[in-house]
């Protein structure tokens, strides 16, 4: 046979490839099946079926329902995600990072619609009241939604559902119990919560170069015996002393965190902050607090603001975010160039150069 012609009809039969449009009762929602034309008819089943597929690149808004608590999440302008509420303000990094990647579809290793082509009692697997419910925006005004029922009687997986199709998957349990976290425990990153002072369990300053030991420095802990916080000039090898009554009363509201916090800008490539004025030899707060492990241990958690340079119009020091219970290489690629209020981040900078130590009357 000739090749041209063996050829040209090698191509007409991909073209002609069969595609089964499977309409939902939502007439936005449409899988596409593609199947083999040279494989004699049905096509052949995966080992691990889809769930569902999207391209990341697509997703545009996820929503996030879990008994009662739902969270929603946006990509902003800038190609970067925020919360819907707080807005402007992204998620933690350590924990969104790969989320929009599971969201994209999750494979299954069990089909159930080989045994039930449609599900005609929703009950069955907690579906009519299901425990997590995810929406996912799409370009296009495009959308799926998926539920996530009970779980198997051995606890692995979950029975899972797309919204207006009758097929029914089971879904391993280690993913949805991921995306469920995200309504139960939403990733608010560390620098964005209001904390009561009774929450901290060390506060430290440092004016300038951290790495000098001459460099001024403020250390505050709350004191062994309860009395109340006490304060060490880190120039000097004086063991803590109580803080001044009077200047402490004015200190501690502003430990709670900056008055507000607003982003600059799309997230930082590569940590290179140096056009506004923040390197490692830059002056740091450092806010300490009890954290818990997902196990349930408890350690020493916190987060650090590098403090740079004033914005044009004097209201905000830009500031950059650091977890200082991570080593710097594991620190996040892509951080939040942060607006600080300018009064309260020069009130906490006085305290390196200006300790507020009592006298030794005020002490006893």
């Amino acid at each position: 046979m000739n090749l041209k012609l063996t050829a040209g009809l090698v191509v007409a039969a991909l073209v002609a490839a069969w595609v089964v449009f499977d309409v939902s009762r939502n007439s936005d929602n449409i899988l596409f099946v593609v199947g083999n034309p040279f494989s004699g008819g049905e096509a052949e089943e995966e080992d691990a079926p889809w769930f569902y597929q999207v391209s990341m690149d697509d997703i545009m808004d996820i929503s996030v329902e879990h008994r009662g608590d739902k969270i929603e999440f946006y990509r902003t302008e800038q190609n970067w995600w925020s919360f819907v509420d707080p807005p402007e303000i992204p998620p933690d990094l350590r924990r969104w990072g790969g989320i929009v990647l599971l969201l994209s579809g999750p494979q299954t290793r069990r089909d159930l619609t080989a045994t039930a082509v449609r599900i005609d009692n929703p009950a069955e697997y907690g579906l009519d009241d299901p425990q997590t419910v995810v929406d996912i925006g799409l370009k296009g005004g495009r959308f799926i939604e998926f539920r996530l029922g009970e779980k198997t009687t051995d606890g692995e997986q979950y029975y899972a559902q797309v919204d207006g199709f009758d097929e029914m998957f089971l879904i391993v349990s280690s993913w949805g119990d991921v995306i469920s976290r995200l309504a139960k425990e939403p990733p608010i990153p560390k620098w964005y919560p209001k904390r009561d002072i009774s929450e901290l369990s060390a506060f430290n300053v440092v004016h300038d170069n951290p790495a000098d030991l001459e460099t001024p420095a403020a250390l505050f802990r709350p004191l062994e015996d309860g009395t109340g916080w006490g304060v060490r000039d880190a120039r000097s090898d004086d063991e803590p002393g109580p803080v001044d009554p009077e200047r402490w009363s004015e200190i501690a509201p502003l430990l709670s965190g900056p008055p507000e916090v607003a982003l600059d800008g799309p997230l930082v490539e590569g940590g290179d902050f140096t056009p506004w004025g923040i390197d490692e030899e830059s002056a740091a707060l450092e806010f300490r607090f009890q954290g818990i492990t997902d196990y349930g241990t408890e350690f020493l958690d916190g987060y650090l603001l590098r403090i740079g340079d004033k914005s044009p119009d004097g209201r905000y020091y830009y500031g950059k975010p650091e977890d200082p219970t991570r080593s710097e290489a594991g620190q996040e690629y892509r951080l939040p160039l942060l607006l600080l209020d300018a009064e309260w981040t020069e009130a906490l900078m006085d305290l390196a150069v200006n300790p507020p130590l009592a006298t030794p009357s005020e002490g006893n």
